[in-house]
């Protein structure tokens, strides 16, 4: 994708950024640790973590389920798909959004992403918001905490992109 982007003319290549929330979190973690191609990234209600993740989400963690096992069961899979595992790579500026409602992706899981990037010196940035708050929180939490959401995403693209 990012070879695609680079080729296309309607694209400035130096001036790309990645975003996802959810399972797109997880991907924009991934991508972050296998690529410097982008100049800011925003990761959402992520994952970063699947061994740590198997035991403090509401999405339980079956022996038939997306990971073939219990996250006990073969934590070295689970940890080489673990986005974290590739953060030694990372030099992408971070704007990191979460709810503390949040049960399906627990914000423990943002909290070692900002960790991470804090530890090797990466900027970043938390917005945590309030319990009250959950993982459909951009589609669903209080207008003024979404307003908020949504300027500290258009604040953060203003700073990273130009």
């Amino acid at each position: 994708v990012i070879s695609m982007m680079q080729r296309d003319k309607n694209i400035n290549a130096k001036n790309m950024g990645v975003m996802g929330g959810s399972y797109g979190g997880y991907m924009t973690n991934w991508i972050v640790g296998h690529t410097n191609e982008f100049q800011g990234a925003i990761t959402d209600r992520c994952v970063s973590n699947l061994v740590s993740m198997g035991g403090n989400s509401d999405f339980l963690d079956k022996e038939d389920g997306y990971f073939g096992g219990n996250f006990w069961s073969r934590p070295e899979d689970r940890w080489r798909q673990s986005p974290i595992a590739h953060f030694g790579n990372v030099e992408t500026p971070m704007l990191i959004i979460h709810s503390e409602g949040d049960l399906r992706c627990n914000i423990e899981q943002s909290d070692e992403v900002f960790a991470a990037l804090k530890l090797r010196g990466i900027e970043a940035r938390f917005v945590r918001y309030p319990k009250s708050t959950s993982h459909g929180f951009s589609r669903g939490g209080a207008p003024d905490m979404r307003k908020h959401r949504l300027n500290e995403i258009l604040s953060w693209w203003k700073r990273r992109l130009r």
